[in-house]
């Protein structure tokens, strides 16, 4: 009977945005020059995501976190960009994939944290553009 409560308390806090969990991708045979982690959090219905690194090898980050997405049964996300030093093609074309499967299933993705130099970059890019782009996590999550 206690297992069973405390299953049941450890899914209700789930629920209630209390999990949290870091992926670490890194590149081919075992490189540690390109590494890219990801901080995840779950918040009700929305997945936040933090990027930290870089990678330009191993699973794209849009595969990456669209199986977060689906693991976690929702299609709403904030990706926090604070850590992340410069925005370039690479980064800003798997953004742009992972926007067309977001709201080709219905849901939201929303960019927070851009410095004012990636955030032009982000702009000014033909692919990503349409992304939108907040301050901060609480005016992402408000639109």
């Amino acid at each position: 009977m206690m297992d069973n409560r405390a299953t049941a308390m450890e899914e209700r806090a789930a629920w209630q945005g209390a999990a949290r969990g870091t992926m670490t991708a890194q590149g081919n045979a075992g490189k540690r020059a390109a590494e890219r982690c990801l901080t995840v959090e779950r918040g009700p219905d929305w997945l936040f995501v933090r990027i930290e690194g870089d990678e330009r090898h191993g699973r794209p980050l849009s595969e990456t976190v669209w199986g977060m997405l689906r693991e976690n049964l929702t299609n709403r996300i904030v990706l926090e960009m604070d850590s992340v030093a410069s925005v370039d093609e690479h980064l800003l074309s798997e953004i742009s994939s992972l926007g067309r499967r977001i709201q080709a299933d219905g849901g939201l993705i929303r960019i927070c944290g851009l410095s004012d130099e990636n955030l032009s970059r982000l702009r000014a890019s033909p692919v990503a553009a349409h992304v939108p782009h907040f301050k901060c996590r609480t005016d992402a999550v408000r639109g």
